[in-house]
């Protein structure tokens, strides 16, 4: 019974050392969001500094109330004085990243200046797409989109038929994230064979 329990207790440990860890999911809601007001109402989120563990490229802030209007699908969007929301600047396509592989878990999408429009959203790791989706968004309310499971580095999105400076803008908020799990390196994981081996050895006996 002690060999048992000491055989037991070896193949436990040595478990431990491979076994993935599951990372917490995070919530962005752009509301700590630490950089000056570009504008009244309007940050621009930096795109050499990281921002709640990711990198925003052609990702604004916007507060509607601050602003002065409400009206335009960003507001829609707005939940209370200091709610910010994000959205993509000069209507161009905007990208998220990270060094580290990533799911994307879901987010809360409207319209913005347009009544209709498309969402294009693509996944991608190491440069090759993953996933992709369309989903149909609207300035009057609100359209919670569902994420991916599958492993990213690289999040884009697109309105359709979008053109720079003048319509193709979204308002997103409540970005849901989880970091992958880490993976052991191929050295490190060596270094648990013996500890398998002994179990196994202890197991035959």
């Amino acid at each position: 019974m002690k060999k048992l329990n000491k055989t037991a207790l070896l193949a436990m440990t040595c478990g431990i050392g491979l076994a993935p860890v599951t990372g917490m999911a995070n919530t962005v809601t752009f509301d700590d969001l630490t950089v000056a007001e570009h504008e009244t109402g309007e940050k621009i989120i930096p795109e050499n500094i990281p921002y709640a563990g990711l990198t925003w490229l052609n990702f604004g802030a916007a507060n509607p109330i601050k602003q002065g209007y409400t009206y335009n699908g960003y507001g829609t969007l707005q939940d209370g004085a200091d709610d910010w929301v994000a959205f993509n600047r000069y209507a161009d396509p905007a990208t998220i990243t990270s060094d580290t592989l990533w799911t994307w878990q879901g987010m809360v999408v409207t319209s913005a200046w347009l009544q209709e429009n498309t969402l294009q959203i693509t996944g991608l790791r190491d440069g090759q797409q993953v996933f992709t989706k369309a989903v149909n968004v609207y300035d009057t309310s609100i359209t919670n989109i569902a994420g991916d499971q599958a492993l990213i580095d690289t999040l884009t999105m697109r309105m359709e038929n979008a053109v720079h400076g003048q319509y193709g803008w979204f308002a997103i908020d409540d970005f849901q994230y989880q970091p992958a799990a880490p993976v052991p390196k191929p050295a490190t994981a060596l270094l648990f064979l013996p500890c398998r081996l002994r179990a196994f050895l202890d197991e035959s006996k």
